[in-house]
């Protein structure tokens, strides 16, 4: 099985894009800046991953 990172998981095309991976066999997986109780499409992924905005440099660097 293929694996796959989605990120932005909070934008509005994310279910679509979701579904149209599942439908191809892959394993989604989901990335965002706001956590995860905010976004109902994380409950959708395998697993689930917060990061940092890119301005904040190091503490991006850090987590990624």
């Amino acid at each position: 099985m293929k694996n796959i990172l989605c990120t932005a998981l909070g934008s509005f095309s994310t279910k679509t894009v979701i579904e149209g991976l599942e439908k191809k066999g892959y394993t989604v997986y989901g990335a965002d800046c706001y956590p995860k109780e905010w976004i109902p499409m994380a409950k959708r992924v395998k697993d689930f991953a917060q990061i940092p905005l890119v301005r904040e440099e190091e503490v991006y660097l850090d987590r990624i």
